[in-house]
């Protein structure tokens, strides 16, 4: 699996899935991560705001049906940004 994976490299292997469009990739990706300890909230964001940024639908949405899977405390801290990131997607 992808256990010793930091949150540096998963972050850049989920940009570099966003950059080349590669939605089936992202989420077989996600779906072998294992590791716990990863600060998912700021994972989050910065995926999800580069994903408005380079226009990636698909992504957007299908992040924001990961948006459920949260901690409450966690979707608190995370609400603001997507008006930004809707910005960002319609720009």
């Amino acid at each position: 699996m992808n256990t010793d994976l930091d949150y540096e490299q998963v972050l850049k292997r989920f940009k570099s899935y966003v950059e080349t469009d590669d939605l089936i990739s992202a989420q077989a990706f996600l779906a072998g991560l294992v590791t716990e300890d990863l600060p998912w909230d700021h994972l989050y964001q910065k995926v999800y705001l580069h994903a408005c940024l380079k226009k990636r639908r698909a992504f957007v949405e299908w992040m924001d049906t990961l948006f459920e899977t949260l901690e409450p405390i966690q979707k608190i801290a995370l609400r603001q940004m997507f008006a930004y990131g809707r910005y960002l997607l319609n720009k």
